[in-house]
């Protein structure tokens, strides 16, 4: 699951994650969680549901109406969705959740849900309220856009605001010293190749996903430099994965070293006893 050197970032965030959606599901809280684009946010939350009974994933997008919405969560719950209207739909839903023993709703990418949408979670959350854990994801956008409803006091705003308790979760930053780390475990060392890394990093806002491709890339530069100065050869290896258990396939590239013999310079007495007649 976890690349090199991603590793340790990963498993950080995965940890604050997982805390997170186990508290939201034993004592039904609402929480919205806050992290950067490509930490793991999507990956955890998944994980979480495999792992968990009654816990329900919802990808939210822009283009999600009202209807799209309450539709995505009748589906996850196992409601019916055909032959019903949307109002009927929603209580079948909101009824099926609410039976279940510690229910888990899951909101992913919450930030792109547009306000009228918006404004139909507070009614969801109203007949949920101590029957089912909420938890929302989403990147930092929503912190300004929460300033912004609060500020021209627009609808609906400051009731989600009061029902994530008025705070947001925040996974904690991407930093420099994390990605010199990855660079490092992926075998980048030369010091030139990292602050390239750390530049490119810098104006992604390091975004680990574009981090995990810019060493990859430099790396791959690197070593078709070595092949072409030097030859290769290639074995594939077995190595385990640390957190499925489940053997990956690597290539392994070893550079092939060149050793130059240097002769040992022939005197006169050698070349006399090389020859035939003495």
């Amino acid at each position: 699951l976890w690349s090199r050197g991603l590793g340790d970032v990963y498993k950080r965030q995965f940890k604050d994650i997982t805390f997170v959606l186990a508290d939201a599901q034993l004592y039904k809280n609402v929480t919205w969680v806050v992290g950067d684009a490509g930490c793991g946010k999507t990956t955890a939350a998944i994980d979480y549901r495999k792992k968990h009974r009654n816990v329900f994933y919802i990808l939210c997008s822009e283009d999600m109406k009202k209807s799209d919405f309450v539709r995505e969560i009748a589906k996850q719950v196992g409601a019916p969705t055909d032959g019903t209207n949307l109002r009927d739909m929603l209580e079948y839903a909101i009824s099926m959740i609410a039976f279940l023993n510690n229910p888990l709703l899951i909101f992913d990418e919450g930030d792109k849900l547009t306000d009228s949408v918006f404004n139909y979670f507070i009614s969801i959350y109203n007949r949920l309220e101590g029957h089912s854990g909420i938890v929302f994801f989403s990147t930092d956008y929503i912190k300004r856009r929460m300033e912004n409803g609060l500020r021209y006091n627009k609808k609906g705003y400051k009731e989600i605001n009061s029902r994530i308790g008025r705070r947001f979760f925040d996974l904690t930053a991407t930093t420099r010293n994390d990605i010199f780390a990855i660079c490092r475990a992926n075998g980048l060392t030369d010091e030139t190749e990292i602050k390239k890394v750390l530049k490119d990093a810098e104006a992604s806002e390091n975004d680990l996903r574009r981090v995990k491709r810019f060493v990859h890339s430099r790396k791959r530069r690197i070593d078709e430099l070595k092949r072409k100065i030097f030859g290769t050869s290639s074995e594939k290896t077995r190595r385990p994965d640390q957190e499925e258990g489940i053997q990956e396939e690597e290539t392994v590239t070893v550079v092939k070293e060149h050793t130059r013999t240097r002769r040992k310079k022939s005197v006169r007495a050698d070349l006399y006893e090389a020859l035939p007649i003495k």
